[in-house]
């Protein structure tokens, strides 16, 4: 097992304990926000979102913690494919004569 295995394990763990809990502890959350591998973040809003539409009343830390944690993400799908290497190559560069 490698480093990254098992923090994504840990965090794994943590994000089933926190859909099962009503008011997830805010110590879980920390931990799984300190060793979140970047491509569950997504699952991870997922989870808190799910949480706080089921509150009647939410709670100002669980939204503050959303917004914190979307600021993770990037702001366009283009930043996305970007980072995934998928991004579209120029025009200029695909028309250019050989």
């Amino acid at each position: 097992m490698i480093r990254d295995e098992a923090r994504a394990w840990l965090v794994g763990f943590l994000l089933e304990k926190v859909r099962e809990d009503a008011y997830p502890s805010t110590t879980h959350l920390d931990l799984i926000e300190q060793s979140i591998p970047h491509y569950m973040i997504p699952e991870y809003l997922e989870v808190l979102m799910d949480k706080v539409e089921q509150d009647r009343f939410p709670s100002v830390p669980m939204l503050r913690r959303i917004r914190s944690v979307s600021e993770c993400l990037p702001r366009h799908d283009h930043d996305n494919r970007a980072r995934e290497g998928q991004a579209e190559a120029p025009r200029a560069a695909e028309e250019a004569p050989a």
